[in-house]
């Protein structure tokens, strides 16, 4: 109040803006403390590789040989001449279709069962979200003892319904599926969180 009777109405505006602009600046720069080094991770981890594989792409480099020599287009040329290149495309949109289907359906099923009053949901939770946490190479191998078909765990199963388990590793026709339920399995755990976030925001 002081300060307005002392002062022009002008001043006191211009005072009053470099106050805000500092208080913004304050805000920015702490944003910038907590969020930055997020953002150079994630720009480090995510991105450049991103531009690096692109940089890649259009270079002729078998990984041992200290040159890459620029080839540009020749690459993707190679690419689509490619007899396989029709096989591998079906290959991933079938994978692509049926895993992302199966995880959105499964999840969404194991969280609204989740979400009820039952006992032991909270471990139940932990449980299926637990194989996000793990890492690819330990599944791997994990899975490839279950896959095996003479000794491995599902085996067992299937044997005890009367049925002869695949190679599911070594088949052509069971490759795909073994693929499919393990990224499943490792996902499903990832939309049941989402689901669940969902599904408790809703209002009674």
């Amino acid at each position: 109040m002081q300060l307005s009777n002392s002062l022009p109405k002008s001043e006191v505006i211009n005072t009053r803006r470099r106050q805000t602009s500092a208080s913004e600046r304050r805000e920015w720069l702490l944003f910038a403390l907590l969020v930055g080094p997020n953002l150079f991770l994630f720009g480090l981890f995510t991105y450049w590789p991103l531009i690096y594989n692109t940089y890649l792409s259009f270079v002729r480099w078998d990984m041992l040989a200290p040159v890459k020599i620029w080839v540009g287009l020749g690459n993707y040329r190679f690419l689509f001449a490619s007899p396989s290149f029709g096989k591998i495309l079906g290959n991933t949109f079938v994978f692509t279709f049926a895993s992302v289907l199966l995880t959105c359906a499964l999840g969404l099923l194991i969280a609204l069962l989740l979400n009820q009053p039952l006992a032991g949901r909270n471990a139940a939770r932990s449980i299926v979200f637990s194989p996000v946490m793990l890492s690819g190479a330990a599944i791997g191998i994990v899975w490839i003892y279950i896959f095996d078909p003479r000794y491995g765990l599902l085996d067992i199963f299937i044997r005890f319904v009367g049925l002869r388990s695949p190679n599911w590793l070594l088949d052509t026709n069971w490759a795909m599926p073994a693929v499919i339920i393990v990224y499943v399995w490792k996902n499903v755990g990832y939309a049941v969180v989402i689901y669940l976030a969902g599904l408790q925001a809703i209002p009674r």
